[in-house]
């Protein structure tokens, strides 16, 4: 039996060495082309002279710069618009039962289901006649919209895991139902609060349909754009692209490096029953 045993380790640390190579061969094949000079791309896996041109040349230029800007504001505030809507309407599908809530259910998940180009389409023919067109309000309205229903039935798992007596203590204390919410509920869902609202961050950092339908200026376009534009007709600048693409993963991988215990607590969160 403990062959077999050691031989199941083995495979399974096998299988698993295998997977992270899988997932971590891009990221290095992105790093390496970031430091390559031109003329050695594509002729060898490791560059014989590495350079950080790329990045010094992304770093003086304005465009990329204020297109990173631009992301960190469109995240940010897609976070913040999807948790204020997003926190008490999970709680009211949790912790109420009412005729159509099964029904809004349901349509949340059916909004998963709907292919992004179709919603861009109709968002080109809607947003620039109301003048709204290279706009950093409506990149987040939208992206809001495409991160919400997620993040909701996220939350949503959170507070079915939550005891109710918590929530019946604080009212015979003198607690309103809104102050419940706010001192008891939220509090200690918070792990799951704060999964969704990454995964927010996460959807709206790295969205690139919208902002290639809804922008054509710097004053409004994302970074992930702003990666696209190197695509050039006769020419393709590799190396600017993978350094701007790094910079692009850098702070979701040092989000999720800093806080990876509070993610992995808030999505399992939804997943255990008290």
């Amino acid at each position: 039996m403990k062959i077999v045993s050691n031989k199941r380790k083995f495979l399974s640390s096998v299988i698993l060495a295998f997977m992270l190579l899988v997932v971590l061969f891009p990221i290095v094949w992105m790093v390496i082309m970031s430091i390559t000079p031109r003329q050695y791309l594509f002729k060898s896996f490791l560059p014989p002279n590495a350079t950080l041109e790329n990045y010094y040349s992304i770093l003086k230029d304005t465009r990329v710069l204020l297109c990173y800007r631009n992301s960190l504001i469109i995240a940010s505030g897609v976070v913040i618009l999807t948790l204020i809507i997003g926190a008490p309407a999970a709680y009211a599908l949790s912790r109420y039962r009412f005729k159509l809530r099964t029904p809004i259910i349901t349509l949340i998940v059916i909004t998963q289901m709907l292919p992004m180009t179709l919603l861009a389409t109709a968002y080109l023919r809607i947003i620039p006649p109301l003048g709204l067109y290279n706009n950093l309000i409506t990149l987040i309205l939208v992206d809001t919209t495409n991160a919400l229903p997620l993040v909701i039935l996220l939350i949503k798992s959170t507070f079915d895991t939550i005891p109710r007596e918590l929530e019946e203590v604080a009212l015979i204390d003198g607690c309103s139902k809104s102050g419940a919410f706010i001192r008891i509920t939220l509090p200690v869902a918070g792990a799951g609060i704060f999964a969704a609202g990454f995964f927010a961050f996460e959807e709206a950092w790295i969205e690139f349909l919208y902002g290639l339908t809804l922008t054509s200026d710097t004053a409004a376009m994302p970074l992930t754009v702003q990666i696209a534009e190197r695509l050039g007709h006769y020419v393709i600048d590799w190396g600017q692209m993978m350094a701007m693409s790094f910079g692009l993963s850098l702070p979701v991988f040092v989000l999720f490096l800093i806080f990876q215990n509070n993610l992995l607590r808030g999505f399992m969160s939804g997943a255990l029953k008290e």
